[in-house]
């Protein structure tokens, strides 16, 4: 008799966790987290590559000043 009850418990607690309320909330926040993270990196990786042209483009400068110093 357990063991023919046991999977009408299993559907009920597979209701209870995947359709309770909180865990859902949980799973939004959770979610929400992952993409702020993700979008936090996209933002880091450009500033990363502006720095690194900035940095290029002075370079470049610093070099044509010398050529010009050097004539």
């Amino acid at each position: 008799l357990y063991y023919h009850r046991q999977p009408v418990d299993q559907v009920w607690y597979n209701y209870q966790t995947f359709y309770n309320p909180f865990i859902i909330c949980v799973h939004f926040v959770i979610i929400y987290v992952h993409f702020a993270i993700i979008r936090f990196h996209l933002v880091i990786i450009y500033v990363h590559f502006a720095i690194f042209r900035v940095v290029g483009i002075i370079f470049r400068v610093f070099r044509v000043r010398d050529i010009i110093f050097a004539y």
